[in-house]
């Protein structure tokens, strides 16, 4: 935001529109995915999630900053939707696949967290010497993901191909089921709030720790501090 010359209140609603292209994307996303396979799908979204890198180099105001948003969230989606069915696919099926597949997304996470710490306390160092080191750098390791993905491959689910009616037609049956259920239905709500708060938290800690003329650097440590606590608590 400093450098970009964006306010803090044009950070906190960019957050929240991440969050509303992340709802209104995800079924079309899904359905999109089913059609490419999963190995494309996973290779589309680090695309997108390295050219989402490279629009916040370039980004000359508030307006193309959404436009970024757009491109984030659409990324992350894809990521998550594909992650982790291809970790689900890639695991053979037995009595308790389900309890080894909650503890690979557990652990997985874990050192997820760590790595994020890592990342973070450098990046607050990098940052002071040239704020564009560490989006550069973000995007370098964006396309080596890309090149990776690559190397994967494509597990074919054991089910006929749907047409989008069928999708909508499930999607709509789902919503019924979940909208009257006395328990999906309150969960479902409190999950998107706290989704919700959690994206905003996240904004809000690093604008209140720059409101108080907290350096980069301290920043870095302090969000690679919470992080490893975030870690620990997720095994």
């Amino acid at each position: 935001s400093q450098v970009k010359g964006i306010t803090d209140a044009q950070i906190v609603l960019s957050t929240s529109f991440f969050s509303l292209f992340a709802i209104i994307t995800q079924i079309p996303l899904t359905i999109l995915i089913d059609k490419i396979g999963k190995r494309k799908g996973l290779i589309l979204g680090n695309l997108i999630n390295a050219f989402s890198m490279f629009l916040v180099i370039i980004c000359p105001n508030f307006t193309f900053f959404v436009i970024q948003e757009f491109f984030s969230s659409t990324a992350t989606s894809i990521k998550s939707i594909t992650e982790a069915s291809i970790l689900d696919l890639s695991i053979p099926k037995f009595n308790k696949k389900g309890e080894f597949y909650t503890k690979l997304k557990r652990n997985g996470y874990s050192k997820y967290c760590y790595m994020y710490a890592a990342s973070t306390l450098i990046a607050g160092f990098l940052y002071n010497i040239n704020p564009y080191i560490p989006v550069i750098l973000c995007m370098g390791f964006c396309i080596l993901t890309t090149v990776i993905s690559y190397s994967f491959a494509e597990i074919k689910e054991n089910s006929e191909e749907k047409s989008p009616n069928e999708y909508f037609k499930e999607l709509k049956d789902s919503f019924k089921f979940i909208f009257k259920s006395n328990r999906l239905r309150p969960l479902l709500v409190m999950l998107g709030l706290i989704w919700g708060l959690r994206n905003l938290f996240d904004t809000y800690q690093v604008i209140l720790l720059k409101e108080i003329n907290i350096s980069a650097t301290v920043i870095g440590i302090i969000l690679a501090l919470l992080q490893v606590n975030r870690g620990k608590m997720s095994k």
